[in-house]
């Protein structure tokens, strides 16, 4: 009876300790929701040829509907780096996080720009962000396959 009430000490230890352990808490910039509208924003995956959601970053291009679209776009290793795009009335505000990315630089930079540039390149359509604020003044957003 005494080995039994041990072992059930014992488990209860551990499972403690398990429940203290450091967890890997999720990226808040996956998390957000807009203070206004109480959203998410639209994602738009990206994975080299397949694109999700191509129709609402066009929409956001147009200037419809779509104000706000999530980026997401995997490393060679697999780990996902995320840019937000949303309208405002100074202009696209742009936000860059690489927390995920275990190469990168582990960081959030935001800044706000006037407008998205297309420009070909090969069988590639790529969007870059003009007249930004801070020590860029053009932001690479995206490249996207080009649908034939």
């Amino acid at each position: 009876m005494v080995m039994k009430r041990t072992y059930l000490v014992v488990a209860g230890v551990l499972v403690f300790l398990a429940g203290c352990g450091e967890a890997k808490s999720a990226n808040t910039t996956l998390l957000k929701v807009d203070k206004e509208t109480g959203e998410q924003p639209v994602r738009v995956v990206v994975d080299y040829k397949k694109i999700t959601n191509r129709d609402k970053f066009e929409d956001f291009l147009a200037g419809g509907k779509t104000k706000e679209l999530m980026i997401i776009r995997n490393t060679i290793e697999g780990d996902p780096i995320y840019r937000t795009l949303k309208r405002t009335d100074e202009g696209i505000e742009y936000t860059l996080d690489t927390t995920e990315d275990a190469y990168g630089s582990k960081e959030i930079i935001t800044s706000t720009c006037q407008e998205i540039v297309k420009e070909r390149e090969g069988e590639f359509d790529v969007y870059t962000l003009t007249g930004c604020r801070g020590k860029e003044e053009e932001r690479y957003v995206i490249e996207l396959f080009t649908e034939k």
